[in-house]
C-alpha cells in the first residue's frame, strides 16, 4: 500500500515537472525524519520551488504548514539566512509524504550555477570575484556548521549565482548532522572534490567542506578540478596516493594571498585544518570585489546557455 502511494506521489511530481519544464537541482535535504526536494525551472525563468516531504515516521510526525516553513527557511535558505519562503499550495499527498509548491518571498532571482560560468571559454574569473564567491560560501558553511550540519558536496555544480551577484549553496542530498561523538565515515560526495579522509573512510567532520571549497577554487582557476580527466576510480586512487593536489602550476598564476588561502583549504594535516571560523579572517578575502561584479558572469553564462554554438 505504501509503495503504491509512493508511486502515485512520484507520478504527481513527474506531472508537475513536465507541466513546468523545470531543471531539477538534485536538491535533497535530510533533516532528522524529513527529506525536502527542491525543483527549480531553468535560470531563464522565474524561480519556483517544489518541496517533497518524506518521513520514516510520517504517521507519528505530521508537519503543519508552519513547521514546514520553519524547516524550509532554516535549511533551504542556508546560502542566505535572511531569505524567506512562502507556501503556495500542496500539489499531492501520498502515504510516503506530500508535495508542496513554495517560492521565495518578495524576490525572484534568475540563477545559474558556477559550473556554467567556469566552462565558458570566454569567461575569465578575477581573483576579486573568486574571493567574493569564497566569502559567501564560507558564510553559508558557517551558518550550516552551526546548525550543526555539514554539506559534504561543495562543488561548482552546487553553487548558484543570482543576477544581483548573490551566492547560494544548495543541494543537501548528502548533508549530514554533526555528531561530536560518532563522526561520519561514509564515502559520500562527488569524488573529485573529496578530502583524503573521506576517500580513506576515516572519521571526518565538517571541515571536509573546506577541502571541497579549496578544490572548487582550483576549478575556478584551472577550469576543472584535479584529476578530472581520469575516471572516478582512478581519481580516488590519486587522491589517496597524493593527498593535497600538486599546485606548482597554479602558484605561477595566482597571488601569494590566494596561494596561501588555497594551502589552508587543502592542508593535509588534520590538526591544522582551517574552519569556518578561521578562513573568513584570511587576508585573501579582503581582496573581494563587490557582489555586483559577478552579474556580468551570470549574464555571460545565460547567453552561453541560449547560444551554445557561440561558446
Amino acid at each position: 500500500m505504501a509503495r503504491r502511494d509512493a508511486l502515485e506521489l512520484m507520478d504527481k511530481i513527474k506531472s508537475f515537472k513536465n507541466d513546468r519544464n523545470p531543471h531539477v537541482l538534485k536538491f535533497l535535504i535530510k533533516s532528522c525524519e524529513t527529506i525536502f526536494e527542491i525543483v527549480k525551472p531553468p535560470f531563464t525563468q522565474k524561480e519556483l520551488l517544489a518541496t517533497r516531504i518524506f518521513g520514516t515516521k510520517l504517521e507519528e510526525h505530521k508537519m503543519s504548514d508552519l513547521e514546514l516553513l520553519e524547516k524550509l527557511n532554516c535549511i533551504v535558505a542556508v546560502g542566505d539566512p535572511n531569505k524567506k519562503y512562502e507556501i503556495i499550495g500542496k500539489i499531492g499527498q501520498g502515504g510516503s509524504g506530500s508535495v508542496f509548491m513554495a517560492k521565495e518571498k518578495n524576490t525572484f532571482l534568475e540563477k545559474g550555477c558556477l559550473t556554467e560560468i567556469i566552462k565558458l571559454k570566454k569567461t575569465y574569473m578575477e581573483e576579486g570575484q573568486i574571493a567574493i564567491i569564497c566569502r559567501n560560501i564560507l558564510k553559508a558553511l558557517e551558518y550550516l556548521h552551526n546548525k550543526p550540519l555539514f554539506h559534504r558536496d561543495v562543488t561548482s555544480d552546487n553553487i548558484l549565482l543570482g543576477l544581483d551577484g548573490s551566492v547560494k549553496l544548495p543541494d543537501f542530498g548528502v548533508c549530514a548532522q554533526i555528531n561530536l561523538i560518532n563522526k561520519e565515515k561514509t564515502l559520500t560526495g562527488t569524488c573529485y572534490w573529496m578530502a583524503l579522509k573521506v576517500v580513506n573512510r576515516n572519521c571526518y567532520g565538517p571541515k571536509v567542506d573546506i577541502w571541497s571549497l579549496g578544490i572548487t577554487i582550483i576549478e575556478m582557476i584551472e577550469g576543472e578540478p584535479p584529476y578530472f580527466n581520469k575516471d572516478p576510480q582512478q581519481a580516488l586512487k590519486l587522491i589517496q596516493s597524493n593527498g593535497t593536489p600538486n599546485m606548482k602550476h597554479i602558484v605561477e598564476k595566482v597571488s601569494i594571498e590566494l596561494h596561501y588561502f588555497l594551502c589552508q583549504c587543502l592542508e593535509i594535516d588534520v590538526n591544522k585544518w582551517a574552519s569556518v571560523d578561521d578562513l573568513p579572517k584570511h587576508h585573501f578575502l579582503t581582496l573581494a570585489k563587490p557582489v555586483s561584479t559577478l552579474t556580468s558572469l551570470v549574464f555571460a553564462a545565460q547567453d552561453g546557455a541560449r547560444n551554445p554554438s557561440t561558446n
